[in-house]
């Protein structure tokens, strides 16, 4: 949907209709399930009670169904953000982040699906650490994406000698999945990310947020996820990128124009 031209008409026809398919976490399957069950709205989901939606969902998901979109619906009607902490785990959400080191580091890639030839590349790889310092690398062709990735895994596994306790800190799979590709395409610095991923460095923010609680917001995207934090005009502002594919955009307008 990211890349349709009629992304903002469809939107417009899901928020019109209250459709279930803007409760974060639905899935597709599921919103059939609760709309032949005579459940076709968010309102209608919020209002439910889990033990009468149909039993082909687990009791499980079927309250987090309801209290996913009771959230919204809160947010929806007093603009305010709201959120519920789910019952701990071992090993799932809160349960996965280790204590704070002063090594850790925050790592982002940005890429573009459509370069060389829509092969792909990673354009951008960014590192913020805990004492407020940005470091970037930065890969306008193939040649360059292999020195980014050697680069940039050689200093995470030199930064995890200097601070044992370090910690990687991502948003979703894509980081890990994407080191683990360039490694292999690029033949290059294998070693240093079989370390990382045997110490177990990574940590992925998304199964922390997803796991750990509930957010009344109709994603759990970075962007919306930052939405909730700071608010929509902080997370707007000007001149700032508002979404990935919107960066994508910019980098390959940057590629024709300069």
């Amino acid at each position: 949907c990211a890349r349709c031209r009629w992304l903002d008409h469809c939107s417009a026809e899901w928020e019109a209709s209250d459709d279930l398919s803007l409760v974060a976490g639905l899935r597709g399957d599921q919103r059939r399930t609760l709309i032949e069950a005579g459940v076709t709205t968010v309102a209608a989901l919020a209002a439910a009670d889990p033990d009468d939606l149909p039993r082909s969902m687990s009791g499980r998901v079927r309250r987090r169904l309801v209290s996913q979109a009771a959230l919204q619906v809160q947010e929806r009607e007093t603009g305010a953000t709201a959120y519920q902490l789910l019952p701990p785990e071992e090993g799932r959400g809160l349960q996965l982040l280790p204590e704070p080191d002063a090594g850790d580091v925050y790592l982002d890639f940005e890429g573009d699906p459509f370069a060389d030839d829509g092969r792909g590349r990673e354009y951008l790889a960014g590192v913020w650490t805990r004492d407020g310092q940005f470091l970037d690398w930065w890969a306008h062709d193939f040649a360059e994406e292999g020195r980014l990735t050697e680069e940039l895994l050689t200093w995470l596994v030199e930064r995890w000698r200097q601070h044992p306790g370090m910690h990687v800190y991502h948003y979703a799979a894509y980081e890990v999945t994407a080191l683990k590709r360039m490694t292999m395409q690029h033949a290059t610095a294998e070693s240093e990310l079989d370390q990382l991923l045997r110490g177990e460095r990574f940590v992925d923010l998304y199964q922390v947020v997803r796991q750990g609680l509930l957010l009344s917001k109709s994603s759990y995207s970075i962007k919306k996820v930052e939405d909730f934090y700071w608010g929509e005009q902080r997370s707007a502002q000007e001149g700032e990128v508002a979404d990935g594919m919107a960066s994508v955009v910019e980098y390959e307008r940057w590629l024709a124009d300069g």
